[in-house]
């Protein structure tokens, strides 16, 4: 509770105290006790915020928070010039000063509140400073007594830890000078920070809820008059549980108890204490390192996902209060894959017709995932056929009869293609007698709008090549509409409405065209509107034409009607009779215009149905007549509704683009026989109700489970449903759909190579002749491998293969490409060249002898051979084993220009040469000296020979027994050798060069200068040596001189000792990368570059130390200082530990301490849009920043800048930015490292 007083319009207050508010006890009962469920963690609510106080230059806050804790509070404002302004409170407080304002001025307040990354609010409140008091006169002045002096500032002391327990901690402190209204002390315990509040009056606190045997550092603030000082600190451990000591976990022996092809299982002990959790790794078959983790109580873990035949190493972590301990280690070997591999057996021919040939096959061993069958047309294209992996027989069709065919067969298994094997057949051949030549049939008009009209026709013999139909326009011009072999159906788009218009069918055979037959077509009138469908027992009398008269059902069965009608006057062309089935799906049937009756079947018994009979004529649809029927009872034994056997398991295979095969399940001898109804859905845009299926029936004896359904259709969705019969009766049904295939996309042809290296090739093939979108050449290892693959644009026929393996087979395919439709593949196969030997040199070249010295090629040979020649003087050959990488060469003549060749030789075939042409006599550099010799630096001199050299060869050996060679131009005779080891012998070899050749070396030898410290840890360690200027150097990670590493040490920032890490500068170098290149660094030390994750946690797990950030904008320069700095290792994602800021940036970083690195292409957070991201940087993302210091170089976009929000806010890129990091410990032998000096 909060009192005000108010006198003159002034506020005073407030004063507070705490209540509880009684409990109900009449609401309680003892005979029922209540149990409450635990409440779910409530999110934090801001209320009422409140101005408490005011000043001509200042206003007090205060507010309520009803649920919850917030991380902290951010409190907005605009100033005097409407500047926006922003406060940051720590989560425990309840109230703020904002101090800097105006007299006499209105200001809203905006208060916001952070919990877990969220904002919450605002909640706002509107206060007014109060004016300034006018100036006393001189005689007001004397009147009024003399101010007392102000009290003193309070002042905090000294804070103790006075006693501990396993769970708490009692502290006390003193206030040497004034007295504080409230005390806070804050510490960080296992869910976060934590706040105990404690009275004015109090000096001493116990803390409870503590871990046992932990560290604490606990922080002390006074609060006055809404003002908070300090903090003071100390630092507390809380009593062990038990006064034996803790005993450290040990891991025991990891064994692999479990291997198959693809997994490997691991079992292990521990042989004392126990881990909270265990970290499996090893490396996959790419060489990429994995990590299973596993639970602390666990003792075993089976590894998947590995390659058949491959040797593993898997190490064991235990995991025990963030630190990992071990590894301990097991290899394994997977056995090899013992699926076998499929193979092909025979094709054979089964069967022929005049226009299709049956072919079967067989499968020895293993499983494919698809067959494919290719052959060539009449016109010497080639055509594809695919079959579903479980068919082993096909009926390839549209054959040309008494042709002979070749076909082959491929198995196409994962991502190979096997085969092929091969058949011929020929088709049957044509009678002898003529053929008669094919005829149309009825031409029809089925649909008509506005401005089109939907025709369809009738074949009544032999096929067509295509057809054409013809018409005149409303101003006479002749139009021409083609239409495919396959298509009986054409929609003519364009007409006038109202409009009668001719249209004439030609079918086009051989080049001849036949017809035409003729039909007449009105369109849709403008404003006509089609009057609703009604029922009608007879057809509205036209002024003439044709008439239908009666319709009745003449004969009933169980699934059954029989229908008959007359004709009143006049033929017709053709009838339909239209009824719904007893799901309510519209069904229709054409009739011929000769008949005058039609069976319905397919239909339930004792259903009744409505029956619709159309007459059509001249394109028009006269009627409907109709009449009703019921069908007849179930026979006897079976009741409506009574469970029979069931139809099951409808599939379709064999889909090609004019065939499909349709299979299904029954119980044997179920069913007698089976009706197939099958057809494509035609909409009618001009009637009322739906058009039915244009539908087709195929019976089918009840002993079969599959059905061909040909000259379908390509590229179109079937509709099918099949009926299982017994007798007449239908006892069950199943539907489904089935879309045919689009036509083939043709494969290039004539795939041919050149130009083929050690690692390179070149392919060219031919273009198939229709049209494509570009091609893909695929290529790869023969023997398996993974495969690369190049798109080339429709326009190419040739590409370059680059980066192949020497001497190896590959297996190359190149498919058409059209939209996302890619053809069969054409496949070749070649050898690249073998590869030799290179590199080839002449060393130690005197008046009449040299030394050939090579690199051997990757590939061993058996033999070399070797070949001098010169012009003038004696040829030279010779032979040395495939084991040599040199070969002396002896009787030269003098100043003589000679040529080597060198080929290896494998088996009969030779390698690619190696050739290199020297001169003997050349003179040697003379008088090689070491001079200034320093520390880590050396200056070698000498002479030059008379006949300037193309360039020297320096060679020295380094104190890991490595071998380093320096290249220098031939204009020069001195050269420093730099990072060298302290307090080291080196002996060094200088050659001179004309090309390739080199001769004799001179040599000589020295030993650097000492230093303090020899391999310094950090550029702390590196200002002992006596360094005093920033400059880039090489420390030695954990003082290991086989670890040396490139860095700019920073030797005048507050002291200096500083190894930078980071920095950006003129945005040149891109930090917008792969977790890779920020794991091992980027960018030039001396320009923009981070130094890598690696280092950073090499640096900061052997060693205790603090970063700071220095930032630049113009003449503004801030900094942020942390005195503990941590990066943990790969295996914990780079995790972040930061404590102890001060500075002047403001503290953007401490929210990212606890968090884990994460980069575009790896996100440890698993957040559903990553953070690296969304702000296109790299960084310890939490959710997501309050600095994003490696983020887009000055971008003020969507917070993707380089951003320190507590300096400048998320709008601002800051142009100059610097991290880096010294040892805790500098300061104390700062001093001392000044008086040691050295040069070097």
């Amino acid at each position: 509770m909060n009192l005000y007083g108010f006198h003159d319009g002034q506020r005073v207050g407030p004063v507070s105290t705490v209540g509880v508010t009684a409990p109900d006890y009449e609401a309680m009962t003892t005979e029922v006790p209540i149990t409450m469920a635990p409440e779910p963690p409530t999110k934090p609510r801001l209320e009422e915020l409140t101005v408490t106080d005011a000043t001509p230059e200042s206003l007090q806050l205060s507010w309520t928070v009803p649920e919850g804790q917030f991380d902290h509070f951010l409190v907005q404002y605009k100033n005097g010039d409407g500047q926006p302004k922003a406060v940051r409170v720590p989560g425990h407080e309840d109230q703020v000063t904002i101090s800097g304002l105006e007299p006499d001025h209105k200001y809203k307040m905006n208060l916001y509140g952070f919990h877990d990354g969220q904002r919450v609010g605002p909640v706002s409140v509107i206060g007014v400073t109060t004016a300034e008091e006018e100036t006393p006169s001189p005689t007001e002045m004397e009147e009024t007594p003399s101010p007392t002096e102000p009290p003193e500032e309070p002042i905090l002391g000294e804070l103790t830890v006075t006693g501990s327990s396993p769970d708490s901690l009692s502290l006390s402190w003193t206030v040497p000078q004034g007295h504080f209204d409230s005390f806070t002390v804050q510490y960080k315990g296992r869910a976060g920070p934590q706040v105990v509040r404690v009275g004015g009056e109090e000096s001493e606190v116990t803390v409870e809820g503590l871990e046992p045997d932990h560290k604490y550092k606990m922080h002390l603030y006074g609060f006055h008059d809404g003002q908070r000082v300090g903090p003071v600190s100390t630092v507390g451990m809380t009593a062990s549980m038990t006064t034996e000591p803790p005993v450290a976990p040990r891991l025991g022996e990891l064994a692999a108890a479990a291997v198959t092809s693809d997994t490997v299982g691991l079992s292990w002990t521990v042989a004392q204490g126990r881990f909270d959790s265990f970290l499996v790794q090893y490396r996959d078959a790419q060489g990429q390192p994995q990590a299973v983790p596993v639970a602390g109580d666990l003792r075993e873990v089976t590894v998947s996902g590995l390659a058949p035949a491959r040797k593993y190493k898997f190490l064991l972590f235990g995991l025990q209060d963030e630190k990992r301990h071990g590894p301990v280690s097991a290899d394994a070997k997977t056995h090899p894959d013992t699926k076998p591999s499929p193979r092909l057996g025979e094709l054979t021919v089964t069967g022929v017709t005049l226009d299709s040939v049956g072919l079967s096959w067989t499968v020895p061993e293993g499983e494919f995932d698809s067959f494919v069958v290719q052959y060539k047309d009449r016109d010497g294209q080639p055509q594809v056929v695919p079959v579903a992996a479980d068919q082993r027989e096909v009926t390839v069709s549209d054959l040309e009869p008494s042709k002979k065919y070749k076909f082959l067969l491929y198995g196409l298994a994962g991502r190979k293609r096997l085969g092929p094997i091969s058949a011929e057949g020929s088709t049957a051949p044509l009678e002898k007698e003529r053929q008669p030549p094919p005829r149309l049939g009825e031409l029809t008009v089925t649909a008509e709008t506005q401005d089109s009209l939907r025709l369809s026709w009738t074949v009544a013999r032999g096929p067509f090549d295509s057809f054409m139909v013809q018409y005149r326009t409303t101003d006479g011009q002749s139009r021409a509409v083609p239409v495919a072999a396959d298509q009986r159906e054409v929609t003519i788009e364009g007409l006038e409405p109202g409009r009668k218009y001719k249209f004439l069918l030609y079918g086009l055979q051989g080049g001849q065209r036949l017809g035409p037959v003729p039909v007449l077509g009105v369109t849709a009138p403008e404003e006509d509107t089609p009057a609703p469908w009604r029922l009608a027992t007879e057809a509205p009398k036209p002024p003439e034409g044709p008439r239908l008269g009666t319709l009745a059902v003449s004969e009933v069965s169980p699934d059954s009607l029989r229908l008959s009608w007359r004709v009143a006057q006049g033929p017709f062309d053709s009838f339909v009779v239209q009824y719904q089935d007893a799901d309510g799906q519209p069904q229709a049937l054409l009739v011929g215009g000769d008949q005058s009756k039609v069976l319905v079947s397919g239909l339930e018994p004792s259903t009744s149905y409505t029956f619709f009979l159309h007459g059509l004529h001249e394109g028009k649809r006269l009627g409907p007549v109709s009449a009703e029927g019921t069908t007849g009872p179930a026979p006897a034994g079976q009741s409506l509704g009574e469970s029979g056997p069931r139809l099951s398991h409808l599939s379709v295979t064999d889909v090609t683009t004019g065939s499909l095969r349709l299979n299904w399940e029954a119980p044997s001898e179920a069913f007698d026989s089976f009706l197939l109804r099958f057809g494509v859905p035609s909409p009618s845009t001009v009637e009322p109700h739906p058009r039915p299926l244009l539908q087709r029936e195929l019976t089918v004896p009840g002993t079969r489970r599959s059905a061909v359904l040909r000259d379908l259709r390509p590229g179109t969705l079937y509709t099918l449903t099949l009926y299982g019969l017994r007798g007449p009766h239908k006892a069950d049904s199943i539907q489904g759909t089935a879309r045919t295939l689009s036509p083939v996309l043709e494969s290039p042809r004539d795939l041919q190579f050149s130009e083929i290296g050690e690692t390179s090739a070149k392919v060219s093939w031919m273009p198939p002749s229709s049209r494509v979108d570009g091609f893909k050449v695929s290529y790869q290892l023969a023997d398996g491998g993974e495969p690369q693959s190049v798109q080339v644009d429709g326009r190419g026929r040739t590409q370059k293969l680059e980066g192949l393996t020497p001497g190896a087979r590959y297996e190359v395919t190149v498919v058409s490409m059209r939209g996302f439709e890619e053809s069969e593949p054409l496949t070749g196969f070649l050898t690249t060249v073998p590869d030799g030997p290179t590199q080839l040199r002449a060393l130690n070249l005197t008046e009449g002898s040299a030394l050939l010295h090579w690199k051997p090629p990757q590939t061993p040979v058996d033999t070399y051979d070797v070949k001098v020649t010169a012009s003038g003087a004696p040829s030279l050959q010779g032979s040395a084993p495939g084991s040599a990488v040199d070969y002396p060469l002896h009787g030269l003549e003098l100043h003589t220009n000679y040529t080597a060749t060198l080929r290896g030789l494998r088996g009969p075939n030779l390698t690619s040469p190696a050739s290199i042409t020297f001169t003997t006599g050349l003179e040697a550099p003379q008088d090689l000296e070491a001079k200034e010799v320093t520390p880590r630096t050396v200056l070698l001199t000498w002479t030059a020979p008379q006949v300037p050299p193309t360039g020297y060869l320096i060679t020295f050996n380094t104190p890991g027994g490595q071998t380093q060679e320096i290249l220098l131009p031939g204009g020069v005779t001195s050269h420093r050798l730099q990072g060298l080891f302290p307090s080291t012998p080196y002996s060094a070899w200088l050659r001179a060069m004309w090309g390739e050749s080199f001769t004799p070396p001179v040599s000589t030898s020295f030993t650097t200068g000492g230093l303090r410290i020899p391999f310094p840890r950090d550029c702390g360690e590196e200002m002992q040596n006596g360094v005093s200027t920033s400059r880039t150097t090489t420390i030695f990670l954990n003082g290991n001189r086989e670890r040396p590493l490139n860095v700019f040490c920073d030797m005048e920032t507050d002291g200096g000792g500083w190894l930078v890490f980071q920095r950006r500068m003129d945005g040149k170098t891109d930090f917008w990368r792969d977790w890779e290149d920020y794991a091992h660094g980027f960018g030039n030390i001396s320009g923009e570059f981070w130094l890598g994750n690696e280092a950073l946690h090499s640096l900061t797990k052997a060693g205790d130390y603090s970063l700071r950030v220095d930032l630049r904008a113009g003449e503004e320069a801030v900094f942020a200082q942390y005195e503990s700095f941590q990066v943990d290792s790969a295996a914990e994602h780079y995790r972040l530990h930061l404590e102890g800021y001060h500075g002047t940036a403001g503290d953007s970083m401490s929210y990212h301490s606890g968090s884990v690195f994460s980069a575009r292409d790896r996100d440890p957070n698993n957040l559903l849009i990553s953070c690296a991201v969304s702000y296109r940087g790299a960084w310890w993302y939490r959710n997501c920043h309050y600095a994003n210091l490696n983020g887009l170089y000055g971008s003020t976009v969507d917070h993707q800048g380089v951003s320190w929000y507590y300096w400048k806010g998320f709008e601002f890129s800051v142009p100059f930015t610097e991290m880096k990091l010294r040892p805790r410990s500098f300061r104390q032998h700062r001093v001392t490292s000044m008086a040691i000096t050295a040069v070097y």
